[in-house]
């Protein structure tokens, strides 16, 4: 069965983590229909994050999620922190972990291979590689992942090339979509399902593609697409992730948070901006939630 996986929030406000509005989001988003949550990721901002932080995030998405799919994003320039959020995720028991590639020294193939064997030994979890490279600087290509079968399990991929996609689906790797422009093209060649951040904004959306998609409505689910689209290209007018956290604040109706330095958060001016891009596209029947 295809997933919907949320690329999750993880709000802060004044510096500090936003429990509360971490917990309305992950509450409002499996009655949403959901069917598990990928933490710490590029909207998860696990990248700038401490260990303590993540472990904290972590934490409550266990208490509030714990029967959904769980993927704890480990990824981080230091080695020991790599590890310390691994462990950290195999004693909350979740179901699997991913990383980005080591950051900044571009890796060669033993590298790569050597670092998420590291991951798999650390964790005792299934393992996903998170390709982004266009964030990353470094694009792991299926040629890549043909040499660590046996050590992941399958990829998160953010690139949108639908070729690269199918070929880690030929692989045999259970491989989700990043790119939320192309979810169903994603699902016409066989990948497991995605990885979404535009699921912390439409959720619903998404999980309805996903079911006329498995019913065979195919002109339905390409509709549904097109929504998903036209939302993300106005989001994506404004610096992100900041307006995906302000953008679910405006459609789901809760205060959420806002992303953590050095990432800037919208001026009120583009706040205002924003928010009546997406009424306005709400209200001309451009998109229907």
């Amino acid at each position: 069965m295809n997933e919907v996986l949320v690329a999750l929030s993880s709000p802060f406000l004044n510096g500090r983590l936003n429990k509360e509005g971490l917990i309305n989001h992950v509450e409002s988003l499996i009655k949403a229909g959901v069917d598990g949550f990928f933490l710490l990721g590029t909207t998860g901002l696990g990248m700038v994050m401490s260990t303590d932080e993540k472990r904290e995030v972590m934490n409550i998405v266990k208490e509030v999620a714990g029967r959904k799919k769980l993927i704890a994003h480990v990824g981080a320039a230091v080695i020991d922190d790599v590890i310390n959020v691994s462990r950290d995720a195999a004693r909350l028991e979740f179901n699997a972990v991913a990383s980005v590639p080591p950051i900044y020294y571009k890796p060669d193939e033993t590298t790569l291979i050597r670092y998420y064997n590291k991951i798999r030994e650390v964790a005792g979890l299934p393992v996903y590689i998170y390709n982004i490279p266009q964030n990353s600087g470094f694009n792991v290509t299926p040629s890549h992942a043909a040499q660590m079968r046996g050590i992941i399990i399958g990829v998160k991929d953010s690139t949108g090339d639908i070729g690269q996609v199918a070929g880690f689906v030929d692989l045999g790797l259970e491989v989700f979509n990043g790119a939320d422009h192309a979810i169903l093209p994603s699902l016409v060649v066989g990948a497991h399902g995605a990885v979404s951040a535009m699921a912390n904004v439409v959720p619903e959306l998404e999980v309805k593609l996903f079911r006329e998609y498995d019913a065979n409505n195919l002109s339905k689910a390409m509709d549904i697409q097109r929504s998903i689209t036209k939302v993300r290209d106005i989001i994506k007018k404004y610096p992100t992730p900041a307006a995906y956290y302000w953008a679910a604040s405006v459609l789901r109706g809760y205060e959420l948070g806002d992303v953590k330095e050095p990432l800037r958060t919208l001026t009120d001016e583009e706040k205002k901006e924003l928010k009546k891009e997406l009424n306005d596209l709400i209200h001309s029947g451009g998109i229907s939630l």
